[in-house]
């Protein structure tokens, strides 16, 4: 079921696969302005502060999903993993182009996190909203393959 409900999600805001091409411009400063909206929304994550991370989403998500369904995917999600224990960085990108994604400033920001119940790769899609500011337009969370 939960599986379900984060499928449902990733299709709904049209992001299907996370190869991503880099794109041109400065990625540099993107990509660690990115990151750190990331890192800062994961805080309400962590914390349970479930709205306080869905008034923090880019807009173009909170039109997807509404407030009470977030809370009570997030509240699943948790209720299944557990907290987390550790997060380690694998990886950040800036894009201008996701699959089925409308064109903006993205950056697919991506860690190996470990929970009560086992190690999980989370992925936090940060995006550049029309006043600059980063917010998160997507949060995925699947098996690590890596995991025992």
């Amino acid at each position: 079921m939960l599986c379900r409900t984060f499928r449902t999600l990733y299709r709904s805001i049209g992001i299907c696969c996370l190869t991503i091409p880099l794109a041109w411009g400065n990625p540099d400063t993107a990509t660690e302005e990115g990151t750190k909206a990331a890192v800062s929304w994961l805080e309400f994550v962590d914390e349970g502060a479930f709205e306080k991370s869905w008034q923090h989403l880019h807009p173009a998500l909170k039109s997807e999903v509404g407030e009470i369904a977030w809370k009570e995917m997030l509240t699943q999600m948790h209720d299944a993993m557990g907290q987390s224990t550790s997060r380690t960085l694998v990886g950040a990108k800036y894009t201008q182009q996701l699959p089925e994604a409308p064109p903006g400033e993205y950056v697919v920001v991506q860690y190996e996190t470990r929970f009560k119940m086992g190690t999980m790769i989370e992925t936090v899609v940060p995006r550049k909203g029309s006043d600059g500011r980063w917010r998160v337009s997507g949060y995925f969370v699947r098996q690590d393959p890596q995991a025992k």
